[in-house]
C-alpha cells in the first residue's frame, strides 16, 4: 500500500510559500486603491510583511528540526 512519505524541503518549501503568499492574498482582498497616498510605502510595507512571514515560518522549520533532534 502507497501511503505519504513525508519529505522535509518540499513540506518546508510549501510552508513558506503558503505563509508569504498568505499575505499577498490579504492585502490584495483589502486592495483600496483611493485610500493608498504614498505607492512606495504602500509596497514597502507589502514586502514587509511578506518577509516577516518568510522569517516567522523558517524560524518554526528551524525550531521543529531541533525538537526532532531531541527525540
Amino acid at each position: 500500500m502507497n501511503g505519504y512519505v513525508f519529505k522535509p524541503r518540499p513540506e518546508a518549501v510549501w510552508f513558506v510559500l503558503v505563509a508569504v503568499l498568505t499575505v499577498l492574498m490579504q492585502a490584495l482582498a483589502e486592495f483600496d486603491p483611493e485610500a493608498i497616498t504614498d505607492w512606495r510605502a504602500w509596497a514597502i510595507g507589502i514586502g514587509a510583511a511578506m518577509v516577516r512571514a518568510l522569517g516567522a515560518a523558517v524560524l518554526v522549520l528551524l525550531g521543529k528540526g531541533e525538537i526532532a533532534k531531541g527525540d
